[in-house]
Formats: C-alpha cells, structure tokens, sequence
C-alpha cells in the first residue's frame, strides 16, 4: 500500500516537472518570436517592454511613476514606444487602474515571463523601471502625472463621510511599519525569509501621542496599512480611526493619501504613495537613510539605536559612517551588534 501511494506520489511530481519543461520551453520559443518581431519593427518604431514591479505598492507606486515623469519631461527618445507590462494581481488595483489612464499597461502573466527571459532581457527591447533612491529633482520639479476623475472625487468623498470625516474636515494618516505584511502576503508569493527587514519595524502604539496632538487640533488621524500586525486601542479618541482594519480598500488607500494634510509614517511602501501627489510626509524610526522621502516639504528622523555590548552608548549622527545599516538595507542589523 505505501509502495503504490509512494509510486503515485511520484508519477504525479513527474508529470509536473515534465509540464514545467514544456512551459518553459514554450515561453523562451515565444521569446525569440517576439524579439525576431520586435528587430523587424525597429526601423519603423522601437517597442521597449518595461516589467512593472507590482507586488509591493512602494515599488508599484515609485518606479512607475518616476519612469512616467521622465518620460513625460523628455528623458526618453520619443520615437520609441514605451509598453508596460505587469501580472494581473498588482499590489494596489487602484493604482494600475490610475497608472493606465496615461500609459499603456498589458496586465498578462504569459508576456511577463516572455519579455523577463533571454533573448529579450537585457536587450534593448527591455527596460527595467528605475528606482535609486536620488530622485529628488523628478519629485520636486516635475508635476504629478496621476489625477483623480470626477466620479472617484464622488465616491472619494462619499467613503470619507462613511467614517464621520465631512467635507470641510482636515486629517492625517499615520502608520507602522511592522512584520506581518512580509511574513503573511508576501512570503505566501516568495516563501522566502524577510526577517532582515525586522529592523526597519516599529510600535504603531508610539504613533498615538502624536495621533492625540492631531485630533486636539481638530483634525482626524487614520491608521493606515492593508496587513498590520495589531489593531488600536479600544479605548482611544473618536477621531483617531484604525482604517486598516475597519475601512481599508484599495481605492481608498490611495484616496487618502492624496488628500490627507501630510502623512507620519516610518519609511515603507505604502507612505511613498504620498510622494505621487506632492503631499508632505514626516517620517519617524527611519532606517536606512537612504530611504528618505524626496520632497523638500518632508522631514524625517532617524531610528535611535544602541550597541548591544555598551548599552549606554546610543548612535549619534556623526557614528553614521558605523552602521552600514543605516546607509544600505542589505545588511541586518543583529550583523553590527546594534539593537532599536
């Protein structure tokens, strides 16, 4: 009986490896079709694909959209024809539904794994999004490229007074980085290990404070976030709202950004949306630094840390050059013997 279960288990694995095999030999023969296609058309137009980074709305947000302001100042030759090309589950529909209205987007998990294979990638016939954390001229010099239609101002509009926020009403969104978007949604796609990233993490109840001085001046304050690891205190204002757990979609999201007065975050995905529409950002336990937000109307601070063996000895500004960490993400902080 087990012989048999164990036979079965293995002829099963077989057939999936041997349709793995046909896939992906059928993907790289549609490859080398297309680039044969796409060098037969160069001297008529050049068609460039360029793969959207959609599973992570900071990255769906900022490489598009930087790519887009470049691309509307003149910083590519405008002869050629720019297609972007993503799956069909972006981190934020709202977001590739707003991206579309000013370039064309082809949602097809097929042609993204053609145009991410040899002989395309890599050729000029492909072309990564960029995102190097220096782009404070495109930020602050060239205007927004997305907008809002009149319906979703409407709908915008209808949602905010669903949460008691009317039209003359003022608000800020607040958030906290912490684990359980990368260990839940994320790790499901990559089964991959993101504790390296645990540093970078931080206590939405140490946002609070900062939330209660915003409803004392007569505004609202809106948790953000799409998984967070834990909901705010029961007992807590009327005007300080867990949108996150209570409200969240992925319209108003991005709604909410683009409208609040400024956004108090640490650095992660979902505050960049609010560099998309010029709105101020202050950001709290920020590390690295090279993820500082673009705007000349943001202002950040850096995360306190300690050396784990002198725990007296807090980091200060001119130990920079210390902490590797604090420069570039790749490193993990329990690597430098230094705790948050």
């Amino acid at each position: 009986m087990i012989i048999n279960n164990k036979n079965k288990f293995y002829k099963i694995i077989l057939k999936i490896a041997g349709f793995l095999r046909l896939k992906g030999l059928i993907i790289r023969l549609l490859a080398i079709t297309l680039f044969s296609i796409l060098f037969l058309l160069k001297k008529y137009r050049k068609i460039v694909f360029c793969p959207i980074v959609h599973h992570r709305i900071g990255h769906l947000a900022m490489n598009t959209d930087l790519f887009l302001r470049r691309l509307k100042n003149g910083y590519f030759p405008s002869k050629n024809i720019y297609i972007g090309v993503s799956n069909k589950f972006p981190a934020n529909r709202q977001l590739m539904k707003m991206f579309k209205r000013y370039w064309h987007i082809i949602e097809n998990d097929i042609l993204r794994d053609v145009i991410s294979i040899y002989p395309i990638r890599g050729s000029e016939f492909y072309y990564e999004l960029p995102f190097d954390d220096n782009e404070y001229f495109e930020f602050n010099n060239i205007k927004p490229v997305l907008y809002f239609t009149q319906e979703e101002e409407k709908i915008g509009k209808k949602l905010l007074l669903n949460m008691g926020i009317g039209e003359k009403d003022w608000f800020v969104c607040f958030f906290a980085r912490d684990k359980k978007y990368l260990t839940k949604d994320i790790n499901n796609l990559y089964n991959k290990d993101w504790s390296c990233h645990d540093y970078r993490n931080s206590d939405i109840n140490n946002y609070l404070k900062a939330a209660e001085y915003i409803v004392n001046k007569g505004g609202f304050a809106l948790r953000m976030g799409s998984i967070v690891e834990k909901p705010l205190p029961k007992e807590r204002h009327a005007k300080i709202i867990d949108y996150a757990l209570d409200f969240r979609s992925d319209f108003m999201d991005v709604y909410l950004i683009a409208h609040c007065k400024y956004i108090l975050s640490t650095n992660c995905g979902i505050t960049n949306v609010a560099q998309l529409f010029n709105v101020p950002e202050a950001w709290a336990n920020v590390a690295p630094i090279r993820f500082s937000p673009f705007l000349s109307s943001s202002r950040f601070i850096l995360k306190k840390l300690w050396l784990k063996r002198e725990p007296n000895w807090m980091l200060k500004m001119t130990d920079l050059s210390l902490l590797p960490v604090l420069i570039r993400r790749e490193l993990p902080m329990p690597a430098n013997g230094w705790r948050g």
